[in-house]
């Protein structure tokens, strides 16, 4: 952590002389996330649901050019825990809500378009990301006769054979307000995994070949701003 704030303070500190506008700092935030489960050939019998989830990690703003209108282009980035999963209940039974908790490694990278010339800026994003997993968390199994008797299909995250490595695409609406102190930022966003996270093999295992993970959510983040530029 000591190198990861030393290197954070160069990079700082070399911004500060240029000719951009960054601001650096934290995000942490809240979401529900679920999944869309379905078999492309065959008809599954899930009914999924959603379970809580939360994100917080390193968080960059970058600012290169100041334009006259008040429109102003700019990147965002940063590295991130993300917790997301889902859940699956099971109707006209006494199962318990089975939960899915999937923790990634997350790094976003975002196109932000910023509107307004004062303090108060208001903005959307849209963008990309990589998500790899560092932990699985899962509730117990429903019992298999319970599944059988009353014809619902049950499939979870197995270590040994589903996917680790994943992408998807982010929006986001929210603003920002500029302090003597610093930044805060606030936003309402929604992502989907485009890749699925279960990995289904072939078709005639019976897997779903579709299970996209998608969450809602909003961040809070405090930023310190470095460089010359008037944005």
């Amino acid at each position: 952590m000591k190198k990861v704030l030393v290197v954070a303070m160069l990079f700082g500190g070399l911004l500060a002389k240029a000719q951009t506008k960054v601001y650096l700092g934290a995000r942490v935030g809240g979401q529900l996330s679920s999944a869309y489960i379905e078999h492309t050939i065959l008809t599954t019998f899930i009914t999924p649901d959603f379970i809580t989830g939360y994100h917080g990690g390193l968080f960059a703003k970058i600012f290169t050019k100041k334009r006259d209108a008040a429109v102003n282009p700019g990147f965002q980035t940063g590295f991130f825990l993300d917790r997301k999963g889902w859940g699956q209940i099971f109707p006209e039974t006494e199962e318990p809500k089975y939960k899915v908790h999937l923790t990634y490694l997350q790094l976003p990278m975002e196109a932000a378009i910023n509107f307004g010339r004062g303090k108060t800026k208001t903005f959307f994003t849209i963008g990309w990301y990589l998500d790899y997993l560092v932990d699985v968390n899962k509730s117990a199994d429903p019992d298999p006769v319970v599944l059988e008797d009353n014809r619902i299909d049950f499939y979870t995250y197995q270590s040994d054979r589903d996917r680790k490595l994943g992408y998807g695409v982010r929006f986001s609406v929210g603003g920002q307000r500029d302090f003597s102190f610093g930044a805060i930022h606030i936003d309402a966003f929604a992502t989907y995994n485009v890749s699925s996270v279960l990995d289904h093999k072939s078709f005639k295992t019976g897997i779903p070949d579709l299970t996209n993970l998608y969450t809602v959510g909003f961040s809070l983040a405090y930023l310190v701003p470095f460089g010359k530029l008037d944005y």
